[in-house]
């Protein structure tokens, strides 16, 4: 009976390390070729809407707790290059691939469902904290609105009952009802021109 037991714990083992080995091999290009994940405070996770937009050339690294909240880069989804998105740590060449592939994404929400066939759900959070999908005032979905720094559920509902707005300022006047001036300072940026 222990004989078995052991067995049957060392086949569970080489099966595990089979399973998981490779694929994560395969998936994750080797250290020397990506840039070190930015620090955080033991535990520290921003949120989507702790992040501003990245200029061109410019590092990525999300908000730390304790910092400015909107102090951080992120990309435009829509049109970050290949060798942008290859900055966001974790990040494999197959989900760059289907980002690239998928532009541009009309919502957060088909963001998620696309590289969700390729990432579990934390890993496609993960993402989020370095890119965004530009925010079409009239077309938004909640979620997207939520991108916006200092947009929760309530205020994101309340711009979407308030469509359709006849121009960006006048999306932007009903943002400035809602949010701080730093919050709309941070999320300017992310709002589509059109």
């Amino acid at each position: 009976m222990v004989r078995s037991t052991r067995l049957l714990g060392v086949l569970l083992l080489i099966a595990s390390a089979v399973s998981c080995g490779p694929s994560r091999r395969t998936e994750t290009p080797p250290a020397a070729t990506r840039p070190p994940a930015p620090p955080t405070a033991a535990g520290a996770v921003p949120g989507p809407s702790s992040v501003t937009p990245a200029p061109s050339g410019e590092a990525l690294s999300p908000s730390v707790e304790g910092e400015n909240p909107i102090s951080a880069v992120r990309l435009n989804a829509n049109s970050a290059t290949r060798e942008e998105l290859l900055q966001i740590p974790t990040i494999t060449d197959r989900v760059v691939g289907a980002m690239v592939e998928n532009q541009p994404f009309v919502s957060i929400s088909q963001f998620r469902r696309e590289i969700g066939n390729l990432a579990p759900p934390d890993r496609v959070a993960a993402y989020e904290r370095y890119l965004f999908v530009p925010v079409d005032p009239n077309r938004a979905d909640t979620e997207t609105l939520r991108q916006l720094p200092g947009v929760d559920l309530p205020k994101a509902l309340e711009l979407a009952q308030a469509r359709p707005f006849a121009s960006v300022d006048a999306f932007l006047a009903k943002l400035a009802e809602l949010i701080s001036s730093d919050e709309m300072e941070a999320g300017r940026p992310l709002i589509s021109p059109s």
